[in-house]
């Protein structure tokens, strides 16, 4: 028996999701090797059956690939792809919309969302990289340990909301980088954590939203 190559295994669950959760259907098994560059259509298909024995996919009729999670293209939502926020020290925040993604309605919740791309390597810690699409619900608070999108003097950053006594720390996911803290002022009453007592001034300091979830992107080199 051949072996099994895990990491394989692994890039097309995910590239497979991925290109659901833009297209709203699974990729064809030429799509598939086209992508990630494999040698044939045969170690496709026998990656692809190794996933629907683990029950990851199942068969569709005509021998393909099922949407995985039971994901339709019929209950979507369109999110806009909004710019870039950095996993690193805060960028500009770019507001103009590069894109609007159908996404299944079923991988949302309530409310209003958009994307961002993320840049740098701040938040690895929790599988975020350079480069993956973030997936942001609106809002103007967070609880304690959300991955928020947060705004500073205009300059937009993606980390690990902790607030305390007399701060709020943003904390990176990524031992390279030192917590972001922003000190003496109030949280918005309208804060989850409205008990710590302390008050941040929207032109200073601002929650634009939580990250629910985020979509891995292949790029060369990795």
């Amino acid at each position: 028996m051949k072996p099994i190559n895990e990491d394989l295994i692994n890039k097309i669950f995910e590239y497979v999701k991925e290109y659901q959760l833009a297209n709203g259907i699974s990729p064809t098994f030429r799509a598939i090797q086209k992508a990630l560059k494999l040698s044939s259509l045969s170690l496709v298909k026998r990656y692809v059956d190794i996933l629907k024995s683990r029950n990851v996919f199942e068969e569709s009729e005509n021998g393909g690939i099922n949407t995985p999670y039971g994901l339709s293209l019929a209950e979507s939502k369109i999110v806009p792809l909004v710019g870039r926020v950095s996993c690193g020290m805060p960028i500009l925040a770019i507001e103009n919309i590069e894109g609007n993604y159908k996404l299944p309605k079923n991988l949302l919740g309530s409310g209003e969302y958009f994307m961002l791309e993320a840049t740098g390597d701040s938040m690895t810690g929790v599988g975020i990289y350079d480069g993956d699409i973030l997936i942001v619900r609106q809002q103007p608070c967070a609880e304690y340990g959300e991955i928020v999108i947060a705004l500073i003097d205009g300059e937009a950053t993606a980390k690990t909301y902790r607030p305390e006594q007399n701060q709020v720390v943003l904390h990176p996911e990524n031992p390279a980088y030192e917590d972001i803290v922003i000190k003496g002022q109030k949280l918005e009453k309208n804060s989850k954590t409205d008990n710590i007592g302390l008050e941040i001034k929207a032109d200073e300091f601002r929650i634009l939203g939580v990250v629910e979830s985020w979509i891995h992107q292949h790029k060369k080199g990795k």
